[in-house]
């Protein structure tokens, strides 16, 4: 029954050895770091696909605002090459206003010229006129107006002789006055060449107004196209300022997008460099962590697989032996009314076979 007892009690004590103990450790520590790198792995692959994505986003942002740039240095040269024309051409509207209003002014000078010396003899023909209608009216009036008749009488021939008309009549008017004849018939003869003279002087007063009248016209009509021309060229000028306005404030707006977007292409390519070294620093690191994780992995796997397959074994068959030991003294308990055979000196009792057994499971 003692034997029995012991053979229970060894049984259980070996059940559970220290090595079954470092090969559990073994195995959760590798189970422990095959948890924490899936953990990582997870946090990991969100880091990588954070900076993929915002790699990728940013690489398009620094490409379209590089092509916008592009677009926009084009523009801004395509803009300032219209101004510099607009702006000849300003310059050449301008000299063309000036010229335009010069040619006017001469215009007008010349006008306000022929109209005074036509207004002068057109005056002098009015004057002419009434000294002979009233040279005429003294004339009918007899002797005692003659005085008064040759003064206005001499005053018209004169005049139309400085004028340079009635040339036929101009002689004998001349004769007359000089004269001064006192005969009846003499004096109806004056008569008929001073009404001839006035009929003279009324068709040259006709055609001073008449010519007048077209002059003015015609200078009207050169006034009106030189006041549509310089209308014109003032807004053509308008216009062609108003452009160079327009022009300035796209340049100005392109100048302006121009800064901004090299302010950002400069930021983001800082950000993706930065961003790039972050991320391939990180994966290095990762690398380096999950090779050095699976070696640890492995190394405790085959620790545990050394373990189980050496130690292990041989606890086992400690245990068994011992097993068998404790078997073979239940056996000799049982047995003890007969007598004992001889011992063989080589043969290890019980007790030693127990010691070397405990030895075995404490090794």
């Amino acid at each position: 029954m003692r034997v029995a007892m012991t053979f229970s009690s060894v049984v259980a004590s070996v059940a559970v050895t220290p090595v079954d103990k470092v090969i559990t450790l073994l195995e959760q520590l590798e189970a422990q770091l095959e948890a924490q790198g899936k953990k990582e792995a997870v946090v990991y692959e969100e880091f990588a696909c954070f900076c993929k994505e915002t790699t990728t986003r940013k690489s398009d942002d620094i490409t379209e605002g590089s092509s916008r740039l592009e677009e926009l240095k084009g523009e801004l040269n395509q803009f300032t090459t219209d101004r510099a024309k607009v702006n000849r051409d300003v310059a050449a509207t301008e000299a063309s206003i000036n010229e335009a209003e010069k040619g006017a002014a001469a215009e007008n000078a010349r006008w306000q010229r022929w109209l005074e010396k036509h207004n002068v003899d057109r005056d002098d023909l009015a004057e002419g006129l009434r000294q002979l209608e009233g040279a005429l009216t003294f004339a009918k009036q007899g002797r005692d107006k003659k005085k008064a008749f040759l003064q206005k009488a001499q005053y018209a021939v004169v005049l139309a002789d400085s004028l340079g008309f009635a040339a036929a009549r101009r002689a004998p008017a001349v004769a007359f006055v000089q004269e001064a004849p006192s005969s009846a018939g003499g004096t109806q003869r004056i008569i008929d060449i001073l009404t001839e003279l006035r009929d003279d002087y009324t068709e040259a007063l006709q055609a001073k107004e008449k010519t007048e009248v077209t002059k003015r016209s015609e200078h009207a009509k050169r006034a009106q196209a030189a006041d549509g021309t310089l209308a014109t060229l003032k807004t053509t000028l308008q216009d062609a300022q108003e452009r160079v306005g327009a022009l300035t404030e796209d340049i100005a707006e392109a100048n302006k997008e121009v800064t901004t977007l090299q302010a950002g292409l400069v930021d983001d390519q800082k950000y993706l460099m930065e961003l790039t070294h972050q991320c391939e620093a990180k994966a290095e690191a990762w690398d380096a962590r999950a090779k050095l994780r699976m070696e640890e992995i492995g190394t405790l796997s085959e620790a545990a697989a050394i373990v189980k397959g050496s130690v292990k074994g041989a606890a086992d068959g400690t245990r068994h032996r011992a097993g068998a030991v404790l078997l073979v003294a239940d056996v000799e308990d049982e047995a003890e009314g007969e007598a004992p055979a001889a011992a063989d000196p080589a043969t290890p009792t019980v007790g030693e076979l127990a010691a070397r057994s405990a030895g075995l499971v404490q090794e």
